[in-house]
């Protein structure tokens, strides 16, 4: 899943190094995104964990059919898919996001920002395994989700304006048991999501976000709120979690 789309916008800012090589290229963007986490690694080391600590054996053999399925997917729609495959969860990330629902069992799951729908098929997949529990999602384009091929009885997807329908999907639901964010990662918006859906959220709910890194949206809230963030290195980007009953010390 790490490999890019190279029609991204992305390319065409830096179309010399792409003339070259793409893999240079891929190496160049990489460095340019890892590069703009130092601080934020720095300022937020004490938060730092290891993913593999949060996933025993038998969830992490179950997840690697997942992945190699979700893999073959994008390989066989390359070329088809609407948003740049650069854009998916990383391994590790979806890996967690799995272990969580296996784990914890959730009944509804709140999900913002499909593009070709990686992560939506790694929760469904989650769900399915559980025989229980449903994926609300909202996304601003219509032609997305590719990725997620069957049924999608368990899965809600809701259309509309950023803003508008979240607010009015968020409206709809009684409780969120997990949310995850990864829709637009500007941190008014983040922070907005973060804040509303925490009205909606179950005691022992679970907040993740992809791309925390870019901004001080995700460590601001949970100072805000008292809850120890835990933050996973990615690719070129930290993943984060906020275990809404595990309140910070000290």
């Amino acid at each position: 899943m790490s490999k890019l789309n190279y029609s991204d916008e992305k390319t065409k800012q830096f179309p010399l190094f792409y003339k070259i090589s793409p893999a240079l290229y891929d190496s160049i963007h990489t460095l340019k995104e890892r590069s703009k986490n130092i601080v934020f690694q720095i300022t937020n080391f004490m938060y730092l964990e290891d993913p593999g600590a949060y996933v025993n054996k038998r969830i992490a053999k179950e997840f690697e059919k997942v992945y190699a399925k979700l893999e073959q997917t994008t390989k066989r729609l390359e070329g088809k898919l609407s948003c740049p495959v650069e854009w998916a969860i990383d391994k590790p990330g979806g890996e967690l996001i799995y272990a969580t629902i296996r784990k914890r069992k959730p009944e509804i799951v709140f999900e913002t920002g499909i593009a070709n729908g990686a992560s939506s098929y790694i929760i469904l997949s989650a769900l399915k395994k559980n025989k229980k529990g449903r994926l609300v999602s909202t996304e601003v384009r219509k032609n997305t989700g590719q990725l997620v091929e069957g049924n999608r009885s368990r899965w809600q997807i809701c259309i509309g304006n950023p803003r508008t329908i979240f607010t009015k999907t968020l409206a709809r639901l009684n409780r969120v048991d997990l949310f995850i964010h990864d829709s637009n990662h500007a941190y008014v918006t983040m922070l907005f999501e973060f804040t509303h859906v925490l009205k909606k959220m179950s005691s022992d709910g679970v907040i993740m976000s992809d791309d925390v890194s870019g901004n001080k949206a995700f460590i601001e809230f949970a100072r805000r709120i008292k809850v120890r963030p835990m933050l996973f290195r990615m690719r070129y980007r930290e993943f984060g979690v906020l275990y809404l009953n595990q309140k910070r010390k000290g």
